[in-house]
């Protein structure tokens, strides 16, 4: 399981329930300058490679407050493993078409709380491991939705004797140069002397926040500077 949980023991051996993997990536311009190698895209292949076809997966791409669902293609629903192959996967895009809205975090995670939720109205028994993926922070403070609120935890209260639904959030910041202003994380940060620091403020803030949104989804949190791997939600 991908992190520490009360909830009733979902085994990860034997007559497990079907993992059910949710990947959502934060499109927007600055991702060419914080994963110009598209790390991300080949994690997502590496983690499905791995995978047996009983495996189900649904990605999407937010920016601003609009969620696109990219596999299977503008749909809500999951598609097994078994109906894509790997470079299929790595050839998984999403039109930047609408980069220049501000980056809202609780749209998505609530399109992606609905997709679980329709998912097991279904009645389907299964584990979902949500990754969240960004390089950043909302553009407006949303801490009091994502961290005092409903937000994060509304994945965990999903959980149940035979259910099992954990967020797991990526932090991923590996410029091919070092970054000095503002359009890669913070706004506020600007170009001369301060903004080296003003940087590195603004990304330890977010790995703050995104640290803590995992916490209060049952999930685990990680921050990669270099090459990326999601693997580590698949941990018992």
């Amino acid at each position: 399981m991908g992190g520490a949980t009360g909830d009733a023991g979902i085994d990860a051996g034997v007559g497990a329930p079907t993992l059910k993997l949710l990947i959502a990536f934060h499109d927007r311009s600055s991702v060419s300058i914080t994963d110009p190698g598209g790390a991300r895209l080949s994690a997502l292949a590496s983690l499905l490679d791995s995978q047996p076809a009983s495996t189900s997966v649904l990605v999407a791409a937010f920016s601003g407050s609009t969620t696109t669902f990219i596999a299977p293609t503008g749909q809500r629903g999951f598609t097994s493993i078994a109906a894509s192959t790997s470079a299929q996967r790595m050839a998984w895009r999403v039109p930047s078409t609408i980069q220049a809205e501000a980056t809202d975090f609780v749209a998505p995670l609530h399109a992606l709380r609905d997709a679980i939720a329709s998912d097991l109205a279904r009645g389907e028994s299964a584990r979902y491991e949500v990754i969240f993926v960004t390089d950043g922070a909302p553009t407006v403070n949303q801490d009091a939705e994502l961290l005092c609120g409903n937000a994060a935890t509304d994945f965990s209260s999903l959980s149940n004797a035979t259910n099992q639904v954990q967020l797991n959030t990526v932090f991923v910041f590996a410029p091919a140069s070092p970054a000095c202003n503002d359009p890669i994380v913070n706004t506020t940060c600007q170009v001369g002397p301060a903004a080296s620091g003003c940087l590195a403020s603004a990304i330890a803030a977010s790995q703050k926040r995104l640290e803590r949104m995992a916490t209060l989804g049952h999930g685990q949190f990680r921050a990669f500077t270099t090459s990326v791997d999601f693997s580590f939600v698949l941990a018992p």
